[in-house]
């Protein structure tokens, strides 16, 4: 446990920067998922106890909303660091 804090602390200079960069991996994962959502038509969301494919011309209002949920997380992961308490 302590070379592995150590590491962090070394390779980052605070143990506080780990998070930070692991949001802002989610949040380009966030964007990209829903930017190849809006090119290929199709989206996965959670339904019941796994999820489901949603199309954008069976179900335009569902995929939308899908789609932006996505990327307003995507936004706000990546913006995590700048609304932080400094």
């Amino acid at each position: 446990m302590v070379v592995a804090t150590s590491a962090v602390f070394s390779t980052y200079g605070s143990i506080h920067r780990y998070p930070m960069d692991i949001l802002k991996l989610l949040g380009v994962g966030f964007l990209a998922w829903a930017a190849w959502s809006v090119v290929n038509g199709r989206v996965f969301v959670k339904s019941g106890m796994w999820g489901v494919w949603v199309e954008r011309e069976e179900e335009p209002f569902r995929f939308w909303s899908s789609v932006i949920l996505y990327a307003v997380l995507g936004i706000g992961a990546l913006t995590m660091e700048f609304w932080r308490a400094r």
